[in-house]
């Protein structure tokens, strides 16, 4: 194989992947807060998206980002496009749970439109 047909068989493997481990695509349709006194889930951005969530381990209707201080860009982020009905990519962390099997969301990025 030559080194251009590896390299363009490497990047369809890498878009691919991208596209196996998205977990949800669409607009955010609700987003809740919960502050670090919440008994049932402390310190969470809950996020509702269209369509749901698609993971075999998570549940299907809300996923949420954990309220740290290293993922404020990411809150920032889903309340942007929120208000600007802005269609996302969302990726779950199916390792981490926060109540029974609601994921915590570990990326979050614009979807691009399709051409036309």
């Amino acid at each position: 194989m030559s080194k251009k047909t590896t390299y363009i068989t490497l990047l369809f493997a890498l878009l691919s992947a991208h596209s196996l481990i998205t977990n949800a695509s669409g607009k955010i349709t609700g987003i809740s807060f919960s502050g670090p006194d919440d008994d049932i889930h402390s310190n969470l951005v809950q996020i509702q998206i269209e369509g749901g969530y698609n993971s075999p381990n998570c549940d299907t209707t809300r996923a949420a980002i954990r309220n740290t201080e290293d993922r404020q860009h990411l809150i920032k982020f889903a309340l942007t496009a929120f208000k600007n009905e802005t269609p996302v990519d969302i990726v779950l962390m199916e390792e981490d749970k926060y109540f029974r099997e609601r994921c915590t969301i570990k990326r979050i990025s614009t979807v691009r439109p399709q051409a036309k």
